[in-house]
């Protein structure tokens, strides 16, 4: 990450200790050692914030360039599968060796397909825990209803602008 801004001294090092995945506490304690104004360490978090947020896009942006090569290349290794057993059906070479590979052509273990589980009698299906819906919980509580055990609670967070 090219830095997009000029940070020296501690607010450098709580940077690279943060990027580098250092434990919390030694960034925590380099924040600490720092004696400014509230103001100044306010700027300096939000330069330190945003240099992060900006190697998170950039990370997103990687993991998705490398998803897509990983499905290209999963794709590109099963058409050449598909072709070379194609090939070898084709020919009657059902099984073969060279100087560096074995090749083979055999049988996979059953698999089951399903065309209907409306006459699957029910012994065979699996009885699931109730799941709660904390979406209409929410919106009752809400709307007033009283819920044992159950309370909306207000958090407050950091807004930087």
């Amino acid at each position: 990450m090219s830095n997009l801004y000029d940070l020296t001294g501690g607010y450098l090092d709580v940077y690279e200790q943060i990027a580098s995945g250092e434990d919390s506490q030694v960034y925590k304690d380099t924040l600490d050692s720092i004696n400014d104004s509230i103001e100044h360490k306010a700027d300096q978090y939000a330069k330190v914030i945003k240099m992060l947020e900006a190697d998170n896009e950039a990370i997103t942006k990687e993991i998705k360039r490398l998803q897509a090569r990983k499905k290209s290349n999963a794709n590109g290794v099963e058409n050449m599968k598909a072709n070379l057993k194609f090939s070898m059906e084709q020919t009657g070479k059902l099984a073969f060796r060279t100087s560096t590979n074995s090749f083979g052509i055999q049988n996979n273990p059953p698999k089951m397909e399903i065309a209907d589980e409306n006459h699957i009698p029910e012994k065979y299906f699996i009885e699931q825990e109730p799941q709660l819906n904390k979406q209409i919980l929410k919106q009752d509580i809400q709307n007033g209803i009283e819920i044992d055990g159950v309370e909306l609670v207000q958090t407050k967070s950091l807004r930087i602008r």
